[in-house]
């Protein structure tokens, strides 16, 4: 007889997504802390933490087929829709040989498994919190003194209508055995197991040995307490147990046999160097790992992209001031200096002049003005009532086609300098309201964004940054973003540049994340006429600039492309650009 129920609702998508964010950033917080403490390369152990959560995402959704064989075709072939399935038990199983690769290629002992060791059971407690109110991997029927009941839209309670254990008019689920509240008390003795015997061990790494047989045992016995079917096709039955359960066999048989050998072999802990970085090993393998995340993209949830998103980010960042510091330290001054020589050049001034002469002087200040109309199509592909549990359901896909005509304004800040040197500091906006076609049903909507930004210009060299916040499209549906830009562009531009950027606003008015590649001119001129043509990954674009008057010019824009879920955009820009009064300062 059950004498405390816990009743959940179920289906808490938002509390299982902040769980499984959660669960990574503690993951990574505890392995790069304990390895801080035993005084590891602090850059060799985000790589070695970015590689678990890459692979381990990766290793989910290939573990989310239906079958081993579809599982081996994800990998050979990823499919252009997104999987919401995930399957923790192959991500772990992925994980092993690829971490073991990565010690290998970066050459790093095995020092480095040992924060996994506290790190696993950490985020294995954090994220079943999100399976306990999703409800994704639950229990089996039971009359055990502590179970849970589900409500109407769970999964339990669907599963158990569809097996006619509940009639139609039920208001919730039978009593199940609280599975992931088994997980965090395994995930928790895990813990207390591995804090009791790390001084008794000898060897490195067999302290993460000791977490992992402990988790997997402990998974072993859970199993027997677990719905099947939330396993996928691991959860199918040979011989009386789970694959998953023969799988954890396996794998304590080889990793016991592993830790016997190793605690027998050699008494005592070798003390290594641990403080280790190869750079170009280093580098080699984040760029690895981000043909390996742009391979499978596709497959992604987006929260599974954010959570990428925020450990590539990390790791990137850290490793950019890691090498520019090898730089400044003399270790590639043949390298460095060349580039500084290089920027110095193309920005139209040498080093010596750049000490000798005094700030360039400003010779004139003007703003334009852009007033145009813009209009087009914007195809996408995007699903409705899916959720982010173990057995993610994509949900109802619907299809949009939208038609919108409107409106936007952009000012520029122009600031000339001495030497053909220009600033520009912009601010740019667009209204456009649009019908829909929403699965044959038709709908109004309003795009609209907001961009800000700037660019500088030496005669050889420009750059140009910002940022746009507007409606974007997703696997949800439309909403808010906001994409940063980054531009660069190399050659004398008043007479031949070349272009290439990322997510650039001044070519679309929503925020995308674009690549583009072209080239141009501005045929002598010290403002924006011109012309700009380039191609997408998946598309191409034009900007023509053409001056009518002294201070108007007519402008043109034209793109065409698809991108991740939009399926088709033709975008175009026709209006007129006015340069205000001038504002002239004399040279010095």
């Amino acid at each position: 007889m059950n004498v405390l129920f816990i009743h959940l609702q179920g289906n808490k998508a938002a509390i299982f997504s902040l769980t499984f964010l959660t669960a990574f950033i503690v993951l990574a917080i505890v392995y790069i802390v304990s390895g801080r403490k035993s005084k590891l390369n602090i850059h060799s152990t985000n790589l070695i933490a970015l590689t678990f959560i890459t692979s381990f995402i990766i290793g989910m959704k290939l573990g989310s087929g239906e079958s081993f064989t579809e599982s081996v075709n994800i990998f050979l072939s990823p499919p252009e829709s997104v999987l919401n399935g995930k399957n923790g038990a192959f991500g772990f199983l992925l994980t092993i040989p690829i971490i073991l690769l990565a010690l290998y290629v970066l050459k790093l002992p095995k020092n480095y498994l040992e924060p996994f060791a506290y790190a696993l059971p950490s985020a294995v407690i954090v994220q079943r919190f999100g399976c306990l109110f999703e409800g994704c991997c639950h229990g089996t029927i039971t009359n055990f003194p502590i179970a849970i009941q589900y409500g109407s839209n769970s999964a339990a309670f669907h599963y158990h209508q569809t097996e006619n254990l509940i009639n139609q008019y039920a208001e919730c689920s039978l009593a199940i055995h609280p599975v992931p509240i088994y997980y965090i008390i395994a995930g928790i003795l895990t813990m207390v197991i591995i804090i009791s015997i790390r001084k008794r061990l000898n060897r490195n790494g067999s302290l993460l040995l000791t977490s992992a047989l402990s988790l997997i045992f402990f998974r072993f016995i859970i199993e027997f307490f677990r719905e099947p079917y939330t396993n996928g096709y691991t959860g199918e039955i040979v011989y009386g147990l789970k694959i998953i359960q023969w799988t954890a066999i396996g794998l304590t048989m080889i990793l016991g046999s592993v830790l016997f050998i190793r605690e027998y072999k050699t008494p005592q802990k070798h003390e290594l160097p641990i403080n280790i970085f190869y750079a170009y090993r280093s580098f080699s393998w984040f760029a690895f790992l981000l043909v390996a995340i742009f391979y499978f993209n596709s497959i992604f949830t987006p929260l599974e992209k954010l959570v990428l998103q925020i450990f590539f980010t990390y790791v990137g960042i850290l490793l950019f001031f890691k090498l520019s510091t090898i730089i400044v330290q003399h270790k590639l001054k043949v390298v460095y200096l060349s580039t500084v020589f290089i920027l110095l050049f193309t920005m139209g001034q040498s080093s010596e002049e750049n000490s000798k002469k005094p700030k360039r002087m400003i010779t004139d200040k003007f703003t334009s003005t852009d007033l145009y109309h813009a209009g087009g199509n914007l195809d996408y592909t995007y699903y409705i009532g899916g959720s982010e549990g173990c057995m993610g359901d994509p949900g109802t896909k619907m299809k949009s086609q939208s038609k919108f005509y409107g409106g936007g304004v952009r000012f520029n800040f122009n600031t000339l300098y001495e030497g053909d040197r220009r600033n520009v500091f912009l601010l740019q906006a667009n209204i456009l309201p649009a019908k829909e076609n929403l699965n044959n049903s038709y709908n109004s909507k309003l795009f609209y964004s907001t961009s800000f930004g700037g660019r500088y210009h030496w005669p050889n060299f420009g750059i140009g940054y910002g940022a746009t916040i507007g409606t974007t499209t997703g696997d949800d549906g439309l909403s808010t973003g906001i994409m940063p830009y980054l531009g660069l562009r190399i050659g004398p531009q008043k007479i031949f540049y070349f272009d290439t950027g990322i997510s650039d606003f001044t070519i679309n008015p929503f925020p995308l994340p674009t690549y583009h590649a072209g080239i141009g001119s501005h045929f002598g001129r010290n403002d924006d006429a011109g012309i700009r043509v380039g191609y997408y990954p998946e598309g191409y674009y034009s900007l023509i600039s053409i001056p009518i008057k002294d201070k108007i010019a007519f402008n043109f824009q034209y793109h065409k492309f698809s991108f991740d879920n939009i399926s088709n955009a033709d975008l175009y820009k026709v209006g007129i650009s006015i340069k205000l009064p001038n504002k002239s300062i004399n040279a010095r």
